[in-house]
């Protein structure tokens, strides 16, 4: 694929460790207030958003087109083990 893509994937990948870094944080917290609760969730929905992006992203480097849409791209990462529990 194209250099554009490469770098696309990898610049989400980075977005999406420092996504799962904020989420982490949260789970220190004993006592979550209802703000708490509200930015665990956002935090959450981020990180899942840029988890899969990144797996399309990363599966059309890889040259496969046409793979759209988190479910689907979730099951081709599970076939392709790039990801190991795609059941869950």
């Amino acid at each position: 694929m194209n250099e554009k893509t490469d770098i696309r994937w990898k610049q989400r990948f980075q977005n999406y460790e420092n996504s799962f870094q904020y989420l982490k944080e949260l789970t220190i917290v004993k006592d979550f207030s209802e703000i708490e609760i509200d930015a665990t969730i956002q935090r959450f929905e981020v990180a899942y958003e840029l988890a899969w992006k990144t797996l399309q992203d990363f599966l059309e480097e890889q040259g496969y087109d046409g793979i759209k849409g988190q479910k689907k791209v979730i099951i081709k990462s599970f076939q392709d083990m790039v990801i190991e529990q795609g059941e869950t």
